[in-house]
């Protein structure tokens, strides 16, 4: 009967190692991100808005995402689908703060913003480009239409100083700079593994709720001798498979419990460019419609 149980049990862990095996990994991506690639540089813009919506399909998790999804908002705005683009690129400017073309991405959605006549979200973008990133050679473009739309007044300007030595500031830097929540076969393992525990000690413990029940009411009430051995033998296996369950149940959860620390010791802090919000999964479906 145990070994019966144990073989559910791998069955269990083996269908979430299937369940991870569908789920994105970011592997495999690059020559789709190499067609994006090309498709825009060739000019082909419907082609390469087509390819990085299927990027994000496919991979939603790439390492090439943040490009995929530049790419598809430049080639959007080639096309003419400018409320599309306008959402792209906020995702972008809104996830991903510490990208390294940020400051174009800032420029982009500034003057996409002056198309739509939103003058004021427009200045809020650009003013924060220019404080943000003096040096870059946004920086003057953008100056030149502050000085066309109308520069914000200095008591509105949206970015402030930040003290690096306070600590709320260090605990928001460390949650924007890493990743906790990437699904990983570990944690899939893991939380099926403690799942698992939890369903085998209930088991258990209705398997030995029923035993004790027989032995105190049917073995202590037997009218013979023949129906006392009958109910002694039903309460020990009652037992028994109690005991077998609670065995599984706790294997399970040190299973779930080692998958989970080793989650923790090989993936738990991977350094990643994105913020927790992690909107830009669904911008694939918000540029379709």
């Amino acid at each position: 009967m145990l070994k019966k149980y144990i073989a559910l049990l791998l069955c269990i862990l083996l269908s979430s190692g299937t369940l991870y095996s569908q789920v994105p990994r970011g592997s495999g991506d690059k020559e789709l991100f190499q067609e994006v690639e090309k498709a825009y540089k060739d000019k082909d813009f419907k082609a390469c808005v087509h390819k990085a919506e299927d990027y994000m399909t496919k991979f939603p998790w790439g390492p090439d995402k943040i490009d995929v999804l530049l790419y598809n908002g430049l080639s959007l705005i080639q096309i003419n689908r400018i409320n599309d683009a306008i959402m792209v690129f906020e995702d972008l400017e809104q996830s991903y703060p510490d990208y390294e073309k940020n400051d174009k991405i800032k420029y982009t959605l500034g003057k996409l913003y002056i198309k739509k006549d939103d003058k004021d979200n427009a200045r809020v973008l650009l003013t924060s480009l220019v404080d943000r990133y003096p040096k870059s050679s946004y920086t003057p473009q953008a100056n030149k239409l502050l000085d066309q739309i109308g520069r914000l007044p200095k008591e509105k300007v949206v970015e402030k100083e930040i003290d690096v030595s306070d600590p709320a500031y260090k605990g928001a830097e460390l949650e924007s700079r890493y990743s906790f929540t990437k699904i990983t076969w570990t944690k899939i393992a893991g939380t099926t593994s403690l799942i698992t525990a939890g369903v085998f000690y209930l088991m258990g413990y209705t398997k030995q709720q029923d035993a004790d029940n027989i032995y105190d009411v049917q073995y202590q009430n037997a009218g013979t001798e023949e129906d006392a051995e009958r109910f002694f033998k039903a309460a020990d296996d009652a037992s028994e498979q109690a005991a077998q369950f609670k065995t599984i149940s706790l294997i399970a959860a040190c299973s779930g419990v080692t998958f989970l620390a080793l989650d923790y010791i090989f993936f738990g802090r991977i350094k990643v460019l994105v913020t927790p919000t992690q909107q830009s999964l669904n911008i694939n479906l918000k540029t379709r419609f």
